[in-house]
């Protein structure tokens, strides 16, 4: 505790480290977390430090993992999370991390595109069969009939008012209901009462319009992205014809080309319908081995991002040092509290081991009249309690740190505050919840303030 009233001695120290033995000398001190690295080139852009492209590939590997996790929680799949420590990968495990990424990001890719040309293909064959549905139902409700008394009073109505500028072409008039063609197709439900509206105003009422919502299934493999309803236009005569399908392509409206007889319409159904017996199996194998791409990802997914942030934090460190000019040494300067020096000395030494390296790492101590940073050694007690103070202001070097002083003041003036009983048990038994299951809520990893104050 007597380091907490005052921050620790900081030393300004030199490194410098082996070409070869660099990488595992920043990883070592990277995981004790002692060291406050200084950018020795800050008028250096990012384009002129010498591990940019290191940094740019560690770049390019988060992004093929970002869209990993957005098919991966797209199909509501579970990431299982990493509870142990994660060792930095190596520089020679980069190019494995890379192949393996670069393997499922065009897995995937692949996937999706023929998922989505099969999602075209299937829900084209889904509009037909219900149109071909739709036409035979009303072609047996006598919609025919309907119409052609609908448009042959219309055109009697026109005549008899004799009005010249709206009359009826002749090819356009109605003799027999046999004249009577159709136009079908689907079109998005929030456009039929205008569609509607326009077929009647521009054609004059010449055309006959029944619309019927389509009741899509939960079962299908894919499901229309707006809510559709199919239509079916009665008319006679090809000048109509060729407006109608204007008006459709204006409301972009697609037409179904729908046989005039029945044993036609019949033979086209019973062809879709194969087509999408066929295509459906297609589908399930498409989405079951996206699915085993997906698991088999999703299990390491959360070990990889810590991987890659190890690599990316590594090579972002190195881009801060200088180049000896014989190019076989890096130079490095770093605030390390006095007290740990020996500590970051060990790790330096670990590290030439794991490299292989036969010349040390070197660590020199500085004098310097810099003010050096604030660092307090705490634990998890003290932490929060430093939190609070830190919200209001950080301590100057050496200043007294009034953290521990509010580990007495702040629950007493919060008692003061909260002066009921009631109110105290809830908060102790509040607690003593959070203590008892420190463990757990530790594992969970919740990210947001107050579990981060807690």
């Amino acid at each position: 505790m007597g380091a907490i009233y005052r921050s620790e001695l900081m030393s300004l120290c030199q490194l410098f480290l082996q070409t070869d033995s660099a990488f595992e000398a920043v990883a070592e001190l990277g995981e004790i977390s002692l060291c406050q690295f200084r950018d020795l080139n800050p008028d250096a852009s990012a384009y002129q430090r010498k591990f940019i492209h290191e940094v740019r590939r560690c770049e390019q590997m988060e992004r093929q993992l970002r869209i990993v996790r957005e098919e991966v929680e797209k199909d509501e799949m579970f990431i299982p999370d990493v509870f142990h420590k994660v060792p930095t990968p190596t520089p020679r495990d980069i190019h494995e991390l890379e192949a393996k990424f670069e393997k499922i990001d065009e897995e995937l890719a692949t996937i999706n595109s023929s998922t989505a040309g099969l999602k075209k293909n299937f829900l084209k064959l889904q509009q037909i069969k219900h149109v071909l549905k739709k036409v035979r139902h009303q072609l047996d409700e006598g919609q025919r009939r309907e119409a052609f008394k609908s448009i042959s009073e219309q055109q009697h109505m026109e005549n008899g008012n004799n009005v010249q500028l709206y009359v009826t072409a002749e090819d356009e008039k109605v003799k027999t209901e046999s004249e009577l063609r159709f136009v079908a197709g689907v079109i998005r439900r929030d456009r039929v009462l205008a569609f509607e509206r326009v077929i009647w105003r521009l054609c004059r009422g010449n055309v006959y319009a029944r619309t019927e919502d389509i009741e899509m299934g939960q079962h299908h493999a894919f499901q229309e992205d707006n809510e559709m309803s199919v239509f079916i236009l009665f008319f006679s005569g090809e000048q109509l014809r060729s407006r109608v399908r204007k008006i459709c392509e204006g409301f972009r409206a697609v037409i179904v080309d729908v046989p005039e007889t029945e044993a036609q319409r019949s033979e086209l159904a019973i062809n879709v319908q194969t087509q999408l017996e066929d295509m459906g199996t297609v589908v399930g194998q498409t989405l079951d081995h996206r699915n085993i791409v997906l698991s088999a990802a999703a299990q390491n997914l959360k070990l990889w991002e810590i991987q890659v942030l190890k690599l990316k934090a590594v090579f972002h460190t190195l881009n801060m040092f200088n180049i000896d000019v014989t190019q076989k040494c890096l130079i490095a300067e770093c605030w390390i509290p006095t007290d740990d020096i020996r500590v970051v000395q060990d790790a330096l030494m670990h590290a030439s081991k794991l490299s292989g390296s036969t010349v040390p790492s070197v660590l020199h101590q500085m004098e310097t009249s810099e003010t050096p940073p604030t660092h307090f050694r705490l634990n998890k007690f003290t932490q929060g309690f430093q939190n609070i103070v830190h919200a209001y202001g950080i301590a100057s070097y050496r200043e007294v740190n009034p953290a521990p002083f509010t580990i007495i003041s702040f629950p007493f003036i919060f008692a003061v505050m909260f002066g009921d009983t009631g109110h105290g048990i809830i908060m102790f038994l509040a607690a003593l919840l959070l203590v008892l299951f420190e463990k757990k809520i530790e594992q969970a990893k919740i990210k947001d303030e107050v579990s981060g104050f807690l």
